[in-house]
C-alpha cells in the first residue's frame, strides 16, 4: 500500500499496529510511485485484515498493491 504523505504513512503505521497486522513501513518498490516515497508491507495471507485496516483508516492511502 502507498501513501499521499509521511504523516498518512505513520498514522496508519498506528492504526495497524494496533490491529494486529504484522507488517511494516518501507521504502517504495520501483514498480509503485507515491508522493511520500513509503509503502506498507503485509503478508499475503493477512490482506482481508488489511482492506479492513484500509476501510478504517486509510485516508491518504492507496492499494493494496501486489508486487
Amino acid at each position: 500500500m502507498t501513501f499521499d504523505t509521511t504523516t498518512d504513512a505513520l498514522s496508519f503505521k498506528a492504526h495497524a499496529q494496533s490491529l494486529g497486522l504484522e507488517g511494516k513501513l518501507g521504502m517504495i518498490p520501483r514498480s509503485l510511485s507515491a508522493d511520500c516515497g513509503m509503502a506498507w508491507e503485509e503478508p499475503d495471507r493477512n490482506e482481508e485484515r488489511l482492506v479492513e485496516a484500509i476501510r478504517s483508516e486509510g485516508e491518504g492511502c492507496h492499494g493494496p498493491h501486489r508486487i
